[in-house]
């Protein structure tokens, strides 16, 4: 006490001089920006240092901390401050001694903040013995927390016991020590209630002890992932179990209910809550395929068509089978079918479209709005028909046995009075079918060529063609025109020069602007192959010679 009282005496001298104008050599050096003097700063080390020896003979924290005030900057402050860690430690030390693991712990991780080597190891020892008394103590709480039994409850309370002797950022050693005295008893008890669940409100709480961030931090990352793993993989059979009934039953609706129910309980996370989705997804699917397949070309497929529309409805937000919706598409085509009452084609015939001709859509034979137009002559194949219509192919479906592979080769129903056998590519469609078709026709000048045009209406026996080189219509009669579907050789006149000249159609040719044009080789005087030249079609003619006979 006597070194304090010097210390602080001397402290209120030295304040009321520094105050009434003293200098201490620091402050003027501050003030005047100057540089301080090297026996002005041994000045004030040789102070500090006799202050700093007052203190220790004291060796209180109030002392050292005087030192740290009056001597800020100089060596004996920054010893001063290891004095006050050493006194932490030793503290620290003490309160281990009584017990007071809390407060030991709290002084000795103030001790380490030092840097100083010998405190911090000291503090260190004396925060290793408080992790492995920690340890022994949480062994013992968790010990006597399940004696009452394994279950939900009890294993709350373990894991929190845990959580609060582990803190945010534990110790390795304390990490290591915790689990060596908890691990097993707390994995049993996690382990039984995970066993024990066999209801959903069972499931429920067994998922809140999961989901506690502090068990993972309790029994470690790989234990944690086997305890969930096993505990995800019996919710999600568990879950699927609870609603076979209904499934079998038909009462899909319920199922899903069923399933949202463990949702808003807490029984199931969203991972196994999307398992146990797709799974009876699945199981549905299955069955509706093999009952779908099988009504195929039989006489009642409405109520399998039915419970396939309810399927795809409940599915919504799923991943669903393109199986499930191919069927669909099938049973509705097969409706339609015997709606029209279609007799089968055991072995396709190949045929082909005269003129223009709408594709109305498998599903829907009266439909006004068609899939697609398909050109005069284009090729198909006959799977069936009925009522003036033709179920057909687009490509060739080689044998088909079934009334599935008949109905996935269909592409849709088209009018059968405009199919003929033989290949119609140089035929003049006839009626409304002309509509839409390219025609060669008369140029109407003295030089009797043709020109290409394309057919607007069909009125009767006229016919208004829209000319492709000044886009204006003319109305002819049918006799006065020819196919336009023109084939490679066709001869032609082409501007291959300055004027028409001999050339031979080759093929149509798309551009970038996405017309066509013709490409054509260009003839010398003498007949034989010049240059290749692409030409825009309306700048064509021909001779009614050098054209197919028009047919029919």
């Amino acid at each position: 006490m006597f070194g304090l009282a010097v210390l602080v005496g001397t402290a209120q001298v030295l304040g009321a001089t520094t105050g009434c104008g003293g200098d201490d050599g620091r402050r003027r050096a501050r003030n005047a920006g100057e540089k301080e003097s090297d026996e002005a700063r041994e000045a004030r080390e040789q102070a500090a240092r006799e202050d700093l020896a007052k203190a220790k003979k004291s060796n209180t924290e109030s002392a050292y901390r005087l030192v740290m005030k009056r001597h800020e900057g100089t060596a004996a402050a920054d010893e001063a401050r290891i004095g006050i860690a050493r006194i932490r430690a030793d503290e620290a030390r003490a309160a281990l001694g009584k017990g007071d693991r809390k407060k030991a712990r709290a002084l000795a991780e103030e001790a380490q903040k030092t840097g100083d080597p010998s405190v911090a190891e000291q503090a260190r020892t004396t925060l290793e013995q408080i992790d492995r008394s920690d340890a022994r103590h949480a062994g013992k709480a968790v010990k006597d927390a399940l004696a009452g039994g394994q279950n939900a409850e009890t294993c709350k309370k373990a894991i929190e016991i845990l959580a609060s002797t582990l803190g945010d950022q534990p110790s390795p050693v304390l990490m290591r020590d915790v689990r060596k005295e908890t691990l097993q008893q707390l994995s049993s008890c996690v382990q039984a209630t995970i066993d024990g669940a066999d209801k959903m409100e069972a499931f429920a709480e067994a998922r809140k002890i999961i989901d506690l961030p502090a068990t993972k931090t309790a029994v470690g990352n790989d234990t944690y992932h086997s305890l969930a793993t096993t505990f995800n993989d019996k919710t999600v059979a568990s879950l699927v179990a609870a609603v076979q009934a209904d499934i079998k039953a038909n009462k899909w609706e319920n199922a899903f209910a069923t399933i949202k129910k463990w949702a808003d309980a807490g029984a199931a996370g969203p991972e196994q809550l999307e398992v146990a989705r797709q799974q009876v997804r699945d199981t549905i699917t299955k069955e509706l395929i093999t009952r779908g397949n099988a009504v195929l070309g039989q006489p009642k497929p409405e109520p399998v068509l039915a419970d396939v529309d309810r399927a795809l409805k409940l599915f919504e937000g799923l991943n669903v089978s393109p199986e499930l919706k191919t069927l669909q598409s099938h049973i509705q085509a097969w409706i339609e079918c015997k709606k029209l009452g279609c007799t089968v084609i055991p072995k396709p015939r190949m045929q082909f479209t005269f003129g223009a001709t709408p594709l109305l859509p498998a599903t829907a034979a009266a439909s006004e709005t068609p899939v697609e137009s398909l050109p005069n002559a284009t090729k198909l194949w006959v799977l069936a028909t009925g009522r003036g219509k033709s179920l057909v192919a687009r490509e060739d479906p080689g044998a088909v046995r079934t009334w599935g592979e008949r109905l996935a080769a269909g592409k849709g129903w088209i009018d059968a009075t405009v199919m003929q056998n033989d290949d119609t590519s140089l035929w003049l469609p006839t009626g409304k079918a002309l509509e839409g078709v390219r025609v060669w026709l008369p140029t109407g000048r003295d030089d009797k060529l043709y020109l290409l045009g394309a057919v607007e209406t069909v009125s009767g026996k006229d016919v208004t063609v829209k000319k492709i080189s000044d886009g204006q219509s003319s109305t002819l009669k049918r006799d006065d025109l020819r196919t336009g579907n023109m084939q490679r050789g066709l001869k032609v006149l082409a501007f291959c020069g300055d004027n028409l000249s001999q050339a031979r159609f080759e093929e149509f040719v798309s551009m970038a602007s996405g017309t066509s044009v013709a490409r054509v080789t260009c003839l010398t005087a003498d007949g034989k192959d010049d240059k290749l030249r692409d030409v825009v079609l309306g700048s064509l003619r021909t001779k009614p010679e050098w054209l197919p006979p028009r047919k029919p």
